[in-house]
């Protein structure tokens, strides 16, 4: 393809337009580029309310110059783009941006000590009248109209008091001088699109759709995997680490998008058997347009997306607008079902293939019963709730009603189930059950194949056995993993959440004034790395550290710190408070002592006692989640890992329900928990460590076994 010599760009003729034209110019390296201004209606009609004005008051004039071919593209503020856009156009956002937020403008020399009771404020949106009614009540608000320079002119001579205007088009006009005050994004979210650029063009226009290219990235279609989060591959966790925007469906594991960056929105694009949230149409164009802004897309599917996951119609939607992306394959639940479970869809002198369909709705099963050849296992995708359609259709077609037939239910999941049967007996079989229900989706195996399984799932200590995991997602993953060695099902089940307080950061700021660091938990450990970085320090910043446990020390690994202080064994407070004893903490050593709102004094009151001056910060607050009895998953032991979680569990579920599992705390402060609400912790392991705990538990079952 062969760029011409120059582009011709259009935009609107002010002043701030002008600065913004030139300022895309100049960085379109290679092009000669040139530019005309226009009016638009907005610029002509002074008079209309922008809160009641057409989409297109400052874009229809650019527009119909685009489509006389006057122009080749247009600029524009992005927020300015029409919604909805007109179907013969195309757009995208430019990268270069300012500021989004918006500020409060006064006049020239004014304080805001000096506004009167009953400011008049200057508007020219409904989000704006509404912050300007909780800010300042029994304000006048009024309209206002014209360009920057107008505005700020009417403001001066005293038609307003004040002005709420956008931050952008004050740094790009050089006016930065003139803002009083920057309203906090959570006070006031601004609109998609405030401070940042917009060129438009003819759709289909291939020499645009080109250069658009330059200022997008890719959007990443992913296989989270099915069933649970370990089943995600290393390529598609590092796409979640960098996300702008996740679009993410029903059928999977959702810890996943704890992985997302703070600042990623997410959206629930799931769709359950006949519940559809988002219909398919609505995501092709939430892909193309946050695509087009300018946002890293990731589009996350169950399993793997080219399994049933209408990846074709989302990819044709990009296709059609020349926009790029990736796909990444992965861990499909045919997998988790078959290899997963012993159900090989292919043996040596068994079976050289399998076929793998799903129900059409409204169509007559025998419409896929007339393809399956007899000899070859069958695999069925969303065929639970028309089990027994299929199978008597399969009989029908000369398929013996004897056939083994099995159902595996949440493949891969810790509420995996399998029923077993025949042809003739498995549709009964789960109809008798509560096995329909859609949060746990099914696979038909039709084949002798459907009687396979692995007997080494059967040689562990902790064979079959449910433990739900109530902790932190630091302590969740090393209790998964114990949990899986000792052949134990890891029922991930968090009873209490955590809310970063960044009033944190204004100490933090300070860490240079500290000689030591005491941080006790790996939650505190993650939130103290939040807020550093927020505080615009690094680890370079951090003086020695002191832990009490294994599993903040293990944490604090992970981002390359070895704690100076930590006790060899017995973990706990009190042997860190044990172990400042004996290292004799020097009077008047200054302390920094991180961690949650419902941290004990214990720590703190044990350096003061020795001399030491200390400073405790919280760095989060915990919150007990909000959750019915029936909802606590069925096990048969529960790991807590705070004294907090056991209070939040016994808040929700009480105690009766509680007292029919085993026990199990991380700690003596957690086994005191559970005491005073009048039940029985099975044990207390020897140490505060969640392998510990699960290999202690597992000699437990093991010995009561063969007792």
């Amino acid at each position: 393809m062969t760029f011409p010599a120059g582009i011709r760009f259009g935009a609107r003729d002010s002043r701030l337009s002008k600065i913004q034209a030139e300022s895309v110019l100049v960085r379109l390296k290679g092009y000669t580029p040139v530019v005309r201004y226009y009016d638009s209606p907005g610029d002509r009609d002074q008079i209309t309310d922008l809160r009641e004005s057409p989409a297109d008051f400052f874009t229809r004039d650019l527009d119909n110059a685009l489509r006389r071919k006057e122009i080749d593209a247009a600029l524009h503020s992005a927020k300015d783009l029409p919604d909805p856009f007109p179907e013969d156009l195309d757009w995208v956002w430019l990268p270069w941006r300012e500021d989004p937020g918006d500020v409060i403008v006064l006049p020239q020399n004014r304080q805001m000590s000096d506004l009167p009771c009953r400011p008049r404020i200057g508007v020219s949106s409904i989000r704006r009248e509404t912050w300007c009614q909780a800010r300042f009540p029994g304000a006048i608000l009024c309209p206002v109209r014209g360009v920057i320079e107008s505005r700020l002119s009417q403001l001066d001579s005293g038609s307003y008091d004040l002005l709420i205007m956008a931050a952008a088009a004050l740094i790009r006009l050089s006016l930065s001088g003139r803002i009083s005050e920057f309203i906090p994004l959570q006070e006031l979210a601004s609109p998609d699109g405030q401070g940042a650029l917009a060129m438009t063009y003819l759709k289909g226009d291939l020499v645009m759709n080109r250069l658009r290219t330059n200022f997008v990235y890719p959007v990443v279609f992913a296989g989270a995997g099915s069933g649970r989060a370990g089943t995600c591959t290393l390529e598609v966790r590092e796409e979640i680490s960098r996300a702008g925007v996740c679009l993410y469906d029903a059928l999977l594991d959702h810890s996943l998008l704890d992985f997302l960056p703070d600042t990623c929105r997410k959206i629930n694009a799931g769709k359950r058997c006949s519940d559809h949230g988002k219909g398919q149409d609505a995501i092709n164009r939430l892909l193309a347009d946050y695509a087009r802004q300018g946002v890293r897309v990731l589009r996350l599917k169950g399993g793997d997306p080219g399994f049933f996951g209408r990846l074709t119609e989302e990819t044709e939607t990009l296709d059609a607008l020349h926009l790029p992306y990736r796909v990444l394959p992965g861990v499909s639940s045919l997998q988790l079902a078959t290899t997963g479970t012993g159900m090989l869809l292919t043996r040596r002198g068994q079976s050289r293939g399998f076929t793998v369909f799903t129900p059409v709705r409204g169509k007559n099963t025998r419409d896929h019963a007339r393809v399956i050849p007899g000899h070859l296992p069958v695999a069925v995708f969303m065929g639970l709730t028309r089990c027994s359609e299929l199978c008597s259709e399969f009989i029908r077609n000369n398929i013996s009603a004897a056939t083994p037939a099995a159902a595996v239910l949440g493949a891969g999941s810790a509420d995996e189930k399998i029923i077993r049967g025949t042809l003739a007996t498995l549709p009964g079989m789960i109809a008798a059950g509560d096995h329909s229900a859609p949060e746990l989706p099914g696979i038909l195996i039709i084949g002798r194949e459907a009687l396979g399984s692995y007997c080494g799932r059967k040689a562990y200590p902790l064979a079959g056995i449910r433990i739900v995991l109530t902790g932190s997602n630091s302590l969740l993953s090393r209790a998964c993993h114990a949990c899986t060695d000792r052949g134990a099902i890891p029922v991930v089940f968090p009873v209490i959440s955590f809310v970063y307080e960044p009033e944190c950061e204004k100490t933090l700021a300070r860490l240079g004034e500290f000689s030591m660091l005491v941080i006790t938990s790996p939650t505190a450990v993650s939130f103290f790395r939040t807020g550093l970085t927020r505080a615009g320090l690094d680890l370079r910043s951090v003086p020695k550290i002191a832990v009490c446990g294994r599993e903040t020390a293990n944490t604090l690994s992970g981002y390359g710190i070895v704690p100076d202080l930590a006790p060899d064994r017995y973990f706990g407070a009190d042997s860190l408070i044990r172990l400042f004893n004996k290292k004799k903490i020097s009077k008047g050593i200054k302390v920094l002592r991180a961690g949650s709102d419902q941290a004990g004094s214990a720590i703190s009151d044990a350096l003061r006692k020795l001399g030491a001056d200390i400073t405790d910060v919280v760095l989060y607050h915990t919150r007990p989640r909000s959750f019915s009895s029936e909802e606590f998953p069925a096990g048969n032991c529960i790991l807590f890992g705070s004294a907090s979680a056991v209070h939040s569990a016994v808040s929700s579920t009480g105690t009766d329900k509680l007292a029919q599992y085993d026990l199990l705390p991380l700690g003596e402060p957690t086994a005191r928990a559970i005491k005073a609400h009048g039940l029985n912790p099975i044990f207390v392991p020897s140490e505060a460590d969640a392998a510990t705990a699960i290999n202690e538990y597992a000699l437990y079952i093991t010995a009561n076994s063969i007792n």
